[in-house]
């Protein structure tokens, strides 16, 4: 059997993939299409919707303001301002609501376009009737004027091939990407009378605005950096382009940084899609292999991979009785505290030193650690820091003394996997052992874990900055740097502030929130160009300080200190609350003293960065 379909990853569940066995001859995706030139270029224009004042006419429940003059005329000046491609337009418009495509229809024909509204109430013979007079060339279609535009709701998202279409605009929130793909895919069939189609999206300020780029991006790891290059960028491939208005890209970046991306609805449909696809459960690895959501997800939502899997797959009942799932784990309570605590410790694969230990302890070791993992690091593979430093903090990580707090460390009491023996080496905890021994699926998922990680740290990390642990324009978390710079303590975010000094490896990052909340200090730090940035330091502190002395190196101690900058756009990321790395800074010039809040002292520090920033994260931190 050969099946042949346009969409296999289905909203409805339905399992496409098993009808054939799993067996994949070929996947081919827009984007891979585009490139390819098997589909017609599209322009595609992200447009506000219509705003006067205070007041916006985004709201679906507003049917009056949906369908007012002012957004009538607003709608009409874009699509002939885009344009099209042809002879003449022949478009295709998706509505919210049946009723307000039959609205917008007759005030667009008061206007003098010629435009019908089409929804399910319509009969197959009338729809195709539409469709011809829509496609014509000549003066009349079955005695009926031709049309210019199709208003409708849901009725052409699939299952109808109109290659003629030349402008396709939208005027509903993205429900979905694939509901987004199938409406713009009306226009990218080829046709004689036309060498591209415009895409006019009238972006409203909508929760789910940050679909948009997941759906023109192809791009389903839900990666919220990538969603954001995406609308800076507009990198599409082929000679596809994309353009935002200012006030559109500016609604789509909120709606990024509202997004929970990591909800149990959307990890729940990417693992039942992938395990679909696959015809069996998914390793870590399999979701960046097949393009699916960013693993971590999992971590950052239910602590773990295993902790999502006892989530989804229940236990199944046959008349009462419990009966196995196979693809449910099978780990201790033991086992599922260490994986709960490496998969938040190093499951993001910033770097590979503490999985390296495990993956030595996989294969038997149980002595001589810390002698291993020093050879391990200094070879081809990862060249990384072999220092007593790394060293040390590694032991820390992996024998649960890395924590913020008391509390924090109470709650992986368990979670000790190594320990030191008599000479100062590193030997596997006993209590570790005995979990690797047990008959479950620790190990398991362990090697899962421990792959993913070395994978992950190889593909996304090991590009690092000088002879940093850190990689230019990643993101990091308080935790993330403290771990990376290898200090001695995981100092709580209220304990670092803008920046902090740690004498024992004489680093001192500086963090900083570019926008400020309100009723934050009213003194912001900005950019004055890519390799400049103007910062504050904390308040009670003068230009005679020791925080002076650390910052602009002005003793012999503090002479090699290194000072690592991370920006974030604000604190209103619902995810992770992380920072951009943009590499080394110095302070230039000296320090300038200023008073803030009630006459307090500080003093204003510029600094020059090593490397101008990045133009799509620097246009979207002082957009």
């Amino acid at each position: 059997w050969l099946g042949m379909t346009a969409t296999p990853d289905r909203p409805d569940t339905e399992n496409i993939y098993a009808l054939f066995d799993h067996q994949i001859l070929l996947d081919l995706r827009l984007q891979q299409a585009l490139e390819q030139n098997l589909l017609c270029p599209f322009h595609y224009f992200g447009i506000s919707e219509f705003v006067a004042g205070d007041v916006r006419y985004d709201d679906p429940a507003d049917f009056a303001r949906l369908t007012s003059e002012q957004r009538v005329r607003h709608i009409l000046e874009n699509t002939r301002r885009y344009g099209f491609s042809g002879p003449r337009v022949k478009g295709l418009i998706f509505c919210g609501t049946n009723k307000e495509a039959e609205e917008l229809s007759e005030k667009f024909n008061a206007q003098g376009l010629r435009t019908l509204a089409l929804s399910g109430a319509n009969s197959q013979q009338q729809r195709e009737r539409a469709i011809g007079r829509l496609t014509t060339n000549a003066q009349s279609f079955q005695g009926e004027t031709p049309l210019d535009y199709i208003l409708t709701v849901d009725i052409f998202n699939e299952g109808v091939d109109i290659p003629e279409v030349n402008q396709v605009v939208l005027l509903r929130q993205t429900q979905s990407p694939i509901v987004f793909v199938q409406q713009l895919g009306r226009g990218l069939r080829k046709s004689p009378d036309k060498d591209f189609v415009v895409v006019l999206d009238f972006i409203g300020n909508y929760d789910n605005n940050y679909m948009i780029p997941v759906a023109l991006s192809g791009d389903r790891s839900y990666q919220k950096d990538g969603m954001r290059k995406v609308i800076v960028a507009g990198l599409i491939p082929g000679d596809s382009t994309v353009h935002f208005d200012a006030v559109a890209r500016e609604r789509i970046f909120q709606a990024i940084d509202r997004a929970r991306t990591d909800s149990w609805e959307l990890l729940r449909n990417a693992y039942r899609l992938l395990k679909y696809q696959l015809g069996r459960v998914p390793s870590l690895r399999d979701f960046d292999e097949h393009g699916s959501i960013d693993a971590v997800k999992f971590f950052s939502k239910a602590d773990s991979y295993v902790e999502f899997l006892y989530k989804v797959e229940k236990e199944r009942k046959d008349n009462g009785k419990d009966v196995p799932n196979p693809d449910r784990p099978n780990v201790s309570t033991l086992g599922r505290e260490m994986l709960r605590y490496l998969s938040l410790r190093i499951g993001a694969g910033l770097r590979p030193s503490e999985a390296l230990v495990i993956e030595e302890i996989l294969k038997g070791a149980r002595t001589g650690l810390k002698a291993r993992l020093t050879e391990t690091l200094a070879s081809k593979t990862y060249g990384l820091s072999t220092d007593e430093e790394h060293l040390e903090n590694c032991f820390k990580v992996l024998t649960n003394n890395f924590a913020r707090n008391q509390s924090e460390r109470k709650k992986f009491e368990h979670a000790v996997f190594i320990e030191k023996d008599d000479e100062g080496d590193w030997r596997t905890a006993a209590a570790f052992v005995a979990a690797l021994e047990a008959h479950d699926d620790f190990r398991h998922h362990l090697a899962d874990l421990v792959a993913f990680v070395k994978d992950r740290y190889l593909k996304r990390y090991s590009a690092r900055y000088r002879d940093t642990a850190f990689k230019l324009y990643e993101r990091y978390t308080y935790d993330d740097v403290c771990r990376l710079l290898n200090w001695k303590s995981n100092m709580p975010a209220t304990n670092i502030g803008g920046y902090r000094y740690d004498s024992d490896t004489r680093t001192l990052p500086v963090f900083i929130n570019y926008d400020k909340a309100e009723g934050d200090i009213n003194y912001h730090d900005h950019f004055e160009s890519p390799r400049e940035i103007i910062a504050l330091s904390k308040t009670n502190r003068s230009t005679k300080s020791s925080d002076a002395d650390h910052i602009y190196k002005r003793t012999e101690r503090d002479r090699d200190n290194r000072i690592y900058l991370f920006v974030r756009k604000n604190k209103n990321d619902n995810e992770a609350k992380s920072f951009y790395f943009l590499g080394e800074v110095s302070a230039q010039d000296d320090p300038t003293p200023i008073k803030i809040d009630a006459d307090k002292p500080a003093f204003e520090i510029r600094y020059r960065l090593d490397e101008p920033v990045r133009t799509d994260i620097y246009t979207y931190l002082t957009h």
